[in-house]
């Protein structure tokens, strides 16, 4: 480095070292920031959530009816409508079955 480099270099931190010489004497004369207080905040009120609600009951069996059930009735008339399909002598009911009734 020659010398005009390192005179250059000594220049600007005397320009910076005045800086924040300026920018300290200003933060000096700034008013503090006062926090604004608040109300706190009570606790929530806690509200429990049934996760699974019972809908109905099954007038036959008294089984509950939730919202989400994987329930299949055995009977075909099952009141709830959670039964299995009934026979209706129509043909074609099944994949199974070929022109024929399921039952």
């Amino acid at each position: 480095m020659g010398a005009t480099e390192i005179e250059k270099i000594l220049e600007d931190l005397d320009n910076l070292h005045k800086r924040m010489e300026k920018w300290l004497e200003e933060q000096k004369n700034q008013k503090p920031i006062v926090p604004i207080p608040h109300t706190p905040i009570g606790p929530i009120p806690f509200t429990p959530v049934v996760p699974n609600p019972i809908v109905s009951k099954c007038p036959l069996c008294e089984i509950e009816i939730h919202q989400v059930m994987g329930y299949y009735c055995s009977r075909p008339n099952c009141p709830t409508g959670l039964g299995g399909p009934s026979c209706t002598g129509q043909i074609g009911h099944s994949a199974i079955t070929i022109g024929k009734p399921i039952c």
